[in-house]
């Protein structure tokens, strides 16, 4: 989860080193969704472990999973959890 985007080829390769982008369209259109919204919902799941289980900067974890922008990020975040990462953050009991 660098930086940069994959283009399906490159996340075809990495996922699976025999599997051609076509087999790979396949397989995700079996499951209903694309290449894409599943390495958006993966790059959002392992933010979300980030905002619950650490005291990283929501700036840095966006940069960390490959958003361009923290105003990106939370609104993407929002339209998956239903709610912001520091909203999320806030409403977590302290120990």
């Amino acid at each position: 989860l660098g930086g940069r985007r994959l283009g399906r080829g490159e996340l075809a390769a990495q996922r699976a080193r025999l599997i051609d982008a076509g087999k790979m369209d396949a397989v995700f259109a079996a499951l209903l969704t694309s290449p894409a919204k599943k390495y958006l919902e993966t790059r959002l799941a392992h933010a979300r472990r980030s905002v619950l289980r650490t005291n990283r900067r929501i700036e840095d974890i966006a940069a960390a999973c490959g958003f361009a922008s923290t105003a990106h990020f939370i609104a993407r975040y929002r339209a998956q959890y239903a709610n912001s990462p520091q909203a999320q953050r806030q409403a977590l009991p302290h120990a």
